[in-house]
């Protein structure tokens, strides 16, 4: 059995990335408005290691909802500590507020480094499996959804 002959039966959208670049429009009409997953390759018709796939952010979304924060919060001495075992990512203060400010400035910092640095910790045993973690928080739009995402929206509200 081809590999053409498998794509069909799965009816999947493989394109190279020479064609991906002329026809952009149509490949990203594909994953926003009819949330099909669509594979880029190096070339279409090998399966090399440079590849990527382009999902829909709702897609997106369900794949990573298995990968759930669980904030360590610990009050010792009037100062907060807000640990994230995930990624590594803390806040230290004597206040809740401030607590978690840093808290998200790590977390933020992280995510950016990690994704700049994508070639190395791509490699790394200890960093790669962090990738669904990251991924979790640049998919975020504000700072309230990054609360939310690592499971510290209760603690938000009882500062206001």
């Amino acid at each position: 059995m081809g590999q053409d002959n498998l794509q069909e039966r799965l009816e999947k959208k493989v394109f190279g990335m020479a064609e991906m670049r002329t026809r952009q429009a149509e490949v990203m009409d594909l994953v926003s408005n009819h949330y099909e997953t669509v594979f880029l390759r190096d070339n279409k018709r090998c399966a090399c290691s440079r590849s990527a796939i382009l999902i829909h952010p709702d897609l997106c979304q369900v794949l990573l909802s298995r990968w759930e924060y669980e904030p360590v919060i610990e009050e010792k001495n009037g100062k907060y500590t807000l640990t994230l075992n995930e990624i590594g990512a803390r806040g230290q203060s004597g206040n809740r507020e401030e607590a978690l400010g840093l808290l998200i400035e790590d977390v933020l910092d992280q995510t950016r480094s990690y994704f700049s640095e994508m070639d190395l910790h791509a490699r790394l045993p200890e960093t790669k499996n962090r990738y669904p973690w990251y991924l979790k928080i640049l998919n975020c739009l504000s700072v309230e959804e990054v609360i939310q995402t690592i499971n510290l929206e209760g603690f938000s509200q009882l500062i206001e």
